[in-house]
């Protein structure tokens, strides 16, 4: 199975199961072996965001804050279900998060 970029998918593990959008590109998401790089998606808390995330947009399937500072890689194997695509709008507001991160 391959995990596209700017796709949400539930990932399940044994400690828990969680949303990710997928940030790396399709080329190298594709390559044999690969662990694409994902950043966990959780629902809008009260307060303060910690540094480094975005917004997701209303159409988007699921709601709430990308944490773009927990990159992380998964297994593609650990992917239970593709939950859909992000906007545009949100995929940009996820990119430019990853900008600042990396100052690029």
């Amino acid at each position: 199975m391959t995990l596209g970029h700017g796709e949400v998918w539930t990932i399940q593990r044994l400690v828990g199961r969680w949303r990710v959008v997928v940030v790396s590109g399709d080329g190298f998401n594709d390559a044999p072996d690969a662990l694409p790089f994902v950043v966990p998606i959780i629902r809008t808390p009260a307060g303060i965001l910690p540094p480094y995330t975005a917004t997701l947009a209303d159409p988007d399937p699921v709601g709430g804050v990308a944490l773009v500072a927990e990159l992380g890689q998964v297994d593609p194997k650990w992917a239970t279900e593709r939950v859909g695509m992000l906007t545009g709008a949100s995929n940009a507001a996820v990119a430019a998060a990853l900008r600042d991160l990396f100052q690029l």
